[in-house]
């Protein structure tokens, strides 16, 4: 009886983990997508409303995004998705740059030549965009990297990180060319199986996205 007992509340927090994480997924899906920019309200009844949930998993999921820093809370007053001053965006360029060059340090070389073409493949998406989604294209970029790495704390920090330069970069500098040769170098680094130039290669993209307006 008590095994059965156990197993009863195994499958129902396994239904609530599961209903947790796939609400997760949707708003970082609705961040990366436009649907949610930095500063808007984030409000559990509603969320509940549209996906015919209670608002227990839907504040489960908001307390993620904060504990990410992918949301600013404070009690009885407002929750929203965080938003960035042009300084505190500029320290999360730096902030993106430093934990980026750590995933590349740490991930096992040789790569694939089939990794190598996808990431030419997706330099060139980007390459041809004419519009802002291209900063869509440069997550897709880095978040095909950090699925290299097997730490897993390296590429969790590293992706809340990718979230936040996402939210922060409608109030840093245009980009575009820094973005381009930043991926040109770290291919080159790549199929040269040399990192060792890496702090340079992002240097200069961290110049570029922190010069004042």
């Amino acid at each position: 009886m008590l095994e059965q007992k156990h197993a009863r509340i195994d499958r129902v927090l396994s239904r609530r983990r599961t209903t947790v994480d796939e609400v997760h997924g949707v708003m970082l899906a609705a961040i990366m997508e436009g649907d949610l920019i930095a500063g808007d309200e984030l409000r559990d009844q509603r969320w509940a409303t549209e996906l015919s949930l209670s608002r227990t998993p839907i504040r489960e999921a908001i307390k993620r995004l904060e504990c990410h820093g992918l949301a600013d809370v404070a009690a009885a007053r407002y929750t929203r998705v965080a938003s960035f001053t042009p300084a505190s965006a500029r320290r999360e360029a730096e902030g993106w740059a430093a934990i980026h060059i750590a995933v590349l340090r740490t991930i096992n070389m040789p790569f694939r030549s089939r990794f190598i073409a996808q990431l030419e493949t997706v330099r060139r998406h980007c390459e041809n965009a004419t519009d802002p989604r291209h900063h869509i294209m440069k997550f897709t970029f880095f978040e095909r990297i950090r699925g290299e790495n097997e730490h897993f704390s390296a590429k969790l920090g590293a992706t809340a990180a990718a979230y936040r330069l996402h939210l922060a970069v409608p109030v840093l500098p245009e980009h575009r060319d820094a973005d381009l040769a930043l991926h040109a170098d770290v291919i080159a680094a790549l199929r040269r199986k040399d990192l060792d130039g890496l702090e340079e290669t992002f240097g200069r993209w961290t110049a570029a996205v922190t010069r004042p307006d």
